[in-house]
């Protein structure tokens, strides 16, 4: 490796809020990188509980580490604030109640230069709530491992699987400082990640993609976007697929179009809750509408039609179907 003062800054940006359960887990993960020169950026975004405290205990322990305290403005104007502040030349994202390999940025960072591309991304491991015990270098793996080159397109073929949802990340990434130039998260808006995703491939020709798991993602079900363990896909995870259904139109390739059609009324199948029924359809009938002036497509499946006539019985029906599934797989 090169010595320090010939290292290019990463800038490691953390949004904390109410995570004093997980945080030093995750910032003892970033503070014991291979790779040295970083600096460590904790935004405190109004928590409430210990999680301040912890910041500037990290804060005093290391000079890399770069404490700012704001009002909760919520993960995007967290991630905002840490992109303002950021003084490197290579950007990457570690959610407060994750944690990563110890070589995740000297990896990512050697891919990424190697291969002359804007972003660099590396397989995860999903953990539960006390994936402490899980021992992520040996699931990243001692020996070697292959570094490939994937157009924009082969990223937007992984739509609508496992893989798509961590493309759709900006975990487990290394960006260069460029991609987001002019460009930031909507304030407010919960799914921040699904509404950038569009913009962000729009302005890169290829990515690299290392198959090391250097990333752990915590499943937890005390997260925003969960309620009583299931994902709440709410009104702004639609509005993010919507802009990005508009993006693939006026890109032009039909098969994109389809899949996100499709998964925007997947989505409203999985919510936990669900207005009154009347509100429920006008609600579903102006999307089928705005969905056809936007392709000219009808996009329904069975599912959607059963949860349109029937959205309490659908859930529960799916509810009991997820529950045999599990038992059947334990």
């Amino acid at each position: 490796m090169e010595p320090i003062n010939r290292q290019p800054l990463v800038s490691v940006i953390v949004p904390v809020y109410n995570v004093e359960k997980y945080l030093p887990c995750c910032l003892d993960s970033i503070i014991g990188q291979s790779y040295h020169n970083l600096e460590i950026i904790l935004i405190n975004d109004g928590s409430t509980d210990g999680s301040g405290e912890i910041c500037r205990q990290y804060e005093e322990k290391d000079c890399r580490v770069r404490l700012f305290e704001q009002k909760n403005r919520g993960v995007s104007g967290a991630k905002n604030a840490g992109l303002d502040n950021a003084e490197g030349q290579y950007i990457v994202f570690v959610d407060s109640d994750d944690y990563i390999s110890r070589c995740f940025v000297e990896i990512l960072l050697d891919g990424l230069l190697k291969n002359d591309v804007l972003i660099c991304q590396c397989g995860c491991c999903i953990v539960n709530n006390v994936g402490e015990g899980i021992d992520i270098e040996s699931l990243s793996g001692n020996g070697g491992y292959f570094c490939k080159k994937m157009g924009r397109n082969d990223v937007f073929d992984t739509l609508g699987t496992e893989l798509g949802a961590f493309w759709g990340s900006s975990c487990g990434k290394i960006f260069d400082r460029k991609i987001f130039e002019g460009l930031r998260y909507p304030v407010g808006k919960v799914f921040e990640d699904a509404a950038l995703f569009h913009s962000i491939y729009a302005r890169i020709d290829e990515v690299c993609y290392i198959d090391l798991k250097l990333y752990a993602y915590r499943q937890n079900m005390d997260s925003i976007t969960r309620k009583n363990g299931e994902i709440y896909l709410c009104a702004d995870y639609v509005e993010a697929l919507l802009n990005r259904l508009s993006f693939f139109q006026q890109y032009g390739v039909d098969r994109y179009v389809d899949v996100t059609g499709k998964e925007i009324l997947r989505a409203y199948t999985c919510f936990s809750e669900y207005p009154a029924p009347k509100e429920l359809k006008h609600r579903m009938e102006a999307l089928e509408e705005k969905l056809f002036q936007i392709t000219g497509k009808n996009f329904f499946s069975l599912k959607y039609v059963l949860f349109k006539s029937a959205p309490r019985t659908y859930q529960f029906v799916r509810k009991v179907y997820k529950r045999v599934r599990r038992m059947l797989r334990a």
